[in-house]
């Protein structure tokens, strides 16, 4: 590993790795590397865009509620109940005394 760290720093120059591939494996091993150096950049590249595809419609989404809830218009609603007394702690414990006499 400090073999190849000490090629691509001789001299005070920085050489690339398909250029130390191409002179240790020839001109077959500069295709290999420099095609797998093309197939990781083209994956970062798939994969920032998924994640910002991502991050923008979940941003999106995200204002868009925020615009239904800040420019919600006032609206009367109105709630039906089953059972439309109200009941108070004395009365649910008269119940229960009820209950158990």
């Amino acid at each position: 590993m400090f073999f190849y760290f000490y090629l691509a720093v001789k001299d005070g120059q920085f050489v690339e790795f398909a250029d130390i591939c191409k002179q240790r494996l020839g001109r077959t091993g500069e295709f290999v590397a420099l095609f797998f150096s093309v197939i990781a950049i083209a994956g970062a590249a798939i994969v920032f865009w998924v994640l910002m595809s991502n991050f923008l419609y979940n941003s999106g989404t995200f204002i868009h509620g925020k615009k239904n809830v800040l420019f919600l218009k006032k609206q009367s609603i109105n709630i039906i109940c089953e059972n439309s007394r109200v009941e108070t702690p004395n009365t649910l414990w008269n119940q229960l005394l009820k209950g158990i006499k």
